[in-house]
């Protein structure tokens, strides 16, 4: 049986983690939010749309569909949401395949925008948990 004290220390540690993280995160969250609407175009998510549709090259594919995640973000979440997992999955197969380390470090970076963008559209929709685990999740993959 857990003491009082031993929850109590528990509950500090993970407050402190948390706390530690989001230092990271928030900086980056703001710089974001701020720019965000300034750069996101539905033009531009149809014009890198057009190139993914033509390209062949996986790795150009994978940074198009977290280009086009990004545009979405305040306009269409959920298209964001669509281009980020598939980049998430593409990104998952071919660093199964890789073993070339600047591919894989290419590979990592990638996944780790696909993340931000979940966590990013999440946090918009109010969706905190959902948002910090996909932020922590690409904190450890950039820290790694």
């Amino acid at each position: 049986m857990m003491c009082a004290s031993s929850v109590s220390v528990s509950k500090s540690l993970v407050l402190s983690s948390a706390r530690s993280l989001l230092q990271g995160i928030i900086p980056f969250y703001f710089f974001v939010a701020f720019i965000g609407p300034v750069v996101a175009s539905p033009g531009l998510a149809d014009s890198l749309s057009s190139l993914l549709e033509h390209s062949k090259e996986d790795t150009v594919r994978l940074r198009l569909m977290n280009d086009i995640s990004r545009q979405y973000w305040n306009v269409n979440p959920e298209r964001s949401i669509l281009f980020s997992q598939k980049a998430l999955s593409l990104a998952g197969e071919l660093i199964r395949s890789s073993s070339d380390n600047k591919v894989l470090n290419l590979l990592r970076q990638e996944q780790s925008r696909a993340l931000v963008s979940l966590g990013v559209v999440h946090m918009n929709k109010g969706a905190y948990p959902e948002a910090m685990n996909f932020l922590v999740q690409a904190l450890k993959l950039r820290q790694d």
